[in-house]
């Protein structure tokens, strides 16, 4: 599948997962900025950029970076966005990141279970993300 369709079908994914939560969604007309869309709930924007993350053997990995023809590659700061909206293709699930807690982390991997080796630590589990909590403790990056 091309880049550009998984990046639209995981846009609308968020943006649906947004309106169920009580957000009116807008997209940018385009494909020139580097917001994928904005939030709006109560006053309160939020930009954010989509990203599309495949799943194999329970294991989901997600560029957090901009890569283009040419070896064209951007990495996003705290003025540009706001929260990363991790699209979890195979599970049809959204998972939502403050640009903080990532910030110059060029890519993230999750896990739907516990490693064979049994760590828990430093792992990302799928179900460990409150996007709720995480929408509406949202702050700002200032």
């Amino acid at each position: 599948m091309h880049t550009k369709l998984k990046g639209n079908i995981a846009e609308r994914a968020v943006a649906k997962d947004l309106g169920e939560r009580g957000y009116n969604v807008f997209k940018e007309d385009g494909d020139l900025s580097r917001i994928d869309l904005i939030a709006e709930k109560d006053g309160k924007l939020i930009k954010i950029q989509v990203k599309w993350a495949t799943g194999k053997n329970g294991v989901y990995v997600a560029s957090l970076r901009k890569s283009g023809p040419n070896n064209y590659k951007f990495m996003y700061t705290s003025n540009l966005i706001d929260l990363f909206a991790i699209y979890l293709s195979n599970l049809n699930k959204v998972i939502y990141l403050p640009f903080k807690s990532v910030e110059g982390i060029t890519q993230i991997c999750f896990r739907e279970d516990i490693p064979k080796n049994n760590q828990k630590a430093g792992i990302n589990f799928v179900g460990s993300y409150d996007n709720d909590r995480i929408l509406r403790d949202y702050t700002g990056n200032t």
